[in-house]
């Protein structure tokens, strides 16, 4: 009797591992998050993203020092303020989600945002550039 209460013990764990009932839980994500990333030239060379759902993907080259971030809150009828790790007050691009950039000197906020598909202020969710030829995976690098 003591051995088949050992495989169903067995059998059970397993069933929840399989369903994720053990492991560590992953706290939800307050913001959708995009940076669209530029190389030296001023090239839109990549772009990662996190969304409302936890989902983390990446395409192209997002290694670069240049980059536009953007970020919706995943709560709107409570938003969180925005992250404080990469905000800079009166940075962003008014009327879009764009809250910090960092781009080549010789390259404007609005040209920038032409090249990557800037989202509109009351996008739902960060959007992932389709239109560049990129394989999309999933993860941040």
């Amino acid at each position: 009797m003591e051995k088949k209460q050992r495989i169903g013990t067995c059998i059970a764990l397993a069933a929840c591992m399989t369903l994720g009932l053990v492991g560590g839980a992953q706290a939800a994500t307050s913001h959708s998050i995009s940076y669209k990333y530029f190389d030296d030239a001023g090239n839109l060379v990549g772009q990662k993203v996190t969304l409302c759902s936890n989902i983390t993907r990446h395409a192209a080259t997002v290694d670069t020092q240049y980059y536009i971030m953007e970020q919706t809150s995943c709560s709107p009828t409570n938003p969180p303020p925005p992250l404080d790790e990469e905000v800079t007050p009166d940075v962003g691009l008014p009327g879009t989600i764009v809250s910090s950039y960092n781009l080549p000197s010789f390259l404007s906020i609005s040209a920038a945002c032409v090249m990557a598909e800037c989202q509109p202020t009351g996008t739902a969710e960060v959007v992932e550039i389709q239109d560049k030829g990129w394989t999309w995976l999933p993860g941040l690098d």
